[in-house]
C-alpha cells in the first residue's frame, strides 16, 4: 500500500515500535485488564500446517498476555498436526490441547473446548485465521465494563494474510438489525458463564450454528459492546464451496431466527 493509503498505514501501525516500547505497551495492557482472562477456543481439523502455525503464532504474539488458547483436535488425520499442537503446548503453558476420539464437527469440538475454559470470557477462532496483536487487549478492555457480549470489526483476506480483500466495519449493536441480518461474525467474545449456561453451540446444526449461538446469547444478555477496530483476519478460500452452500446457510439462519421469535413469544414469521 502507498504511504497515503490509510489502510496501508494502519497495517504497519506496530512496525515503528522498538522492543522497549512494546514492553511498555504489554505492561500497560496487562495492568489495565488485571483480573480477567480470555479463553480462545480453536477447533482444529486438518488445516494446512502453515495456516495453523500462523493462527497459533498470532495468539502467542498478543500484546496482552491474559489469554489461554484451547486447541480442540477434532480427530485430524495428519500426524504432523498432532506433533505441532503438542510442541506448542510444551512451549507455552497457556496453550492447552484436547483430542476428540472421533471427528464430531465444529459445534461438538467447540463445546468440548468450552468445558475446559477457565477464563472469565471466551472467544472463538478458526484454525486458519489470525488475530491482530491488540485483539485480546481490546476485548478484555471492553469486558472490564461488565459486557456480556463483545464483537469487533474484521479484515477479509485471501489465501495470503497480506491479500487484503475488504475491511469490514460493523455498526454498533442493534437487536432489530441483528435479527434482520446477523451482521457480525469475528471476533466475538462472551462471558464464559453465559456460554456454558445456554449449553454452548447446538450440536444438531452443521451450518449457521454460530448465528444460532449468538442469538441465544443475546436472549440472556443486557450489555453488548462493539469494539470498532479490526481485530481478526478472516481467511477466505475456495469461494465456490461457499456459493454452493448459500441456500443451506440461508435456510439454517432463517430457522435459527424463527426459533428465537418462538422462544421469546414474538408473533413474527421469518
Amino acid at each position: 500500500p502507498e504511504d497515503e493509503d490509510s489502510i496501508g498505514r494502519w497495517l504497519v501501525r506496530w512496525e515503528g515500535f522498538n522492543s522497549e516500547e512494546l514492553d511498555k505497551v504489554r505492561s500497560t495492557y496487562d495492568s489495565e485488564t488485571e483480573g480477567l482472562t480470555l479463553s480462545i477456543l480453536m477447533p482444529v481439523y486438518d488445516p494446512p500446517i502453515s495456516w495453523l502455525e500462523e493462527a497459533i503464532d498470532s495468539v502467542r504474539a498478543q500484546l496482552c498476555g491474559r489469554w489461554e488458547l484451547i486447541c480442540i483436535d477434532d480427530s485430524s488425520t495428519k500426524p504432523e498436526i498432532t506433533d505441532l499442537l503438542d510442541r506448542y503446548a510444551e512451549e507455552d503453558e497457556r496453550i492447552k490441547v484436547r483430542r476428540m476420539p472421533s471427528n464430531g464437527g465444529i459445534a461438538l469440538a467447540t463445546n468440548a473446548g468450552l468445558e475446559m475454559a477457565s477464563g472469565e470470557y471466551v472467544a472463538f477462532m478458526d484454525h486458519d485465521d489470525v488475530l491482530e496483536p491488540e485483539a485480546v487487549y481490546r476485548m478484555l478492555d471492553a469486558a472490564v465494563s461488565g459486557a456480556d457480549i463483545i464483537y469487533s470489526d474484521e479484515i477479509i483476506v485471501g489465501s495470503s494474510l497480506d491479500e487484503i480483500i475488504e475491511i469490514v466495519a460493523r455498526p454498533a449493536f442493534s437487536y432489530d438489525y441483528y435479527i434482520s441480518h446477523p451482521y457480525f461474525v469475528h471476533f466475538v467474545a462472551t462471558r464464559t458463564d453465559i456460554a456454558k449456561n445456554i449449553g454452548g453451540l447446538d450440536v444438531s446444526m452443521s451450518i449457521s450454528m454460530d448465528v444460532d449461538f449468538v442469538i441465544r446469547l443475546i436472549e440472556c444478555s443486557s450489555k453488548i459492546i462493539h469494539v470498532p477496530v479490526p481485530l481478526y483476519r478472516w481467511r477466505t478460500h475456495d469461494k465456490s464451496a461457499g456459493h454452493e452452500k448459500i441456500n443451506a446457510v440461508m435456510s439454517a439462519t432463517r430457522n435459527a431466527i424463527q426459533r428465537h421469535h418462538d422462544r421469546v413469544m414474538n408473533a413474527a414469521s421469518v
